[in-house]
């Protein structure tokens, strides 16, 4: 399976007055639904750089077959503790919300980082 859809930039909702934004890599031709998986950047909540998620894992994940997305979340400098824990959670309800469309399965929701 190497066909992947990417869309980039996509916006999950807001933290605190900025946009919370992921990117989607979705398998080509899907016609069940999937697991998905959500990539955060690690770093202890002070680095939210998605960008070198995307190859690793994103194009990775999807061509074997799961919706793949990478996010994002407001750092330690941004906003104090429990923030982080707050987008991240806004983006698995956005993905639990859009399902149908992005082809996830909503009871198989992984989140890695």
């Amino acid at each position: 399976m190497s066909d992947v859809a990417i869309q980039e930039n996509v916006v999950v909702g807001k933290g605190g007055e900025r946009d919370l934004k992921v990117d989607v890599f979705s398998p080509g031709n899907l016609s069940s639904p999937v697991p998905g998986l959500l990539f955060l950047p690690g770093g202890g909540w002070r680095n939210a750089d998605r960008a070198p998620l995307k190859e690793r894992y994103g194009l990775a994940l999807a061509q074997h077959g799961y919706v793949c997305i990478t996010g994002e979340y407001r750092v330690m400098d941004e906003a104090p503790w429990p923030a982080q824990i707050q987008d991240v959670k806004a983006t698995i309800r956005w993905m639990r919300a859009n399902s149908a469309s992005l082809g996830i399965d909503p009871s198989k929701i992984v989140v890695c980082g």
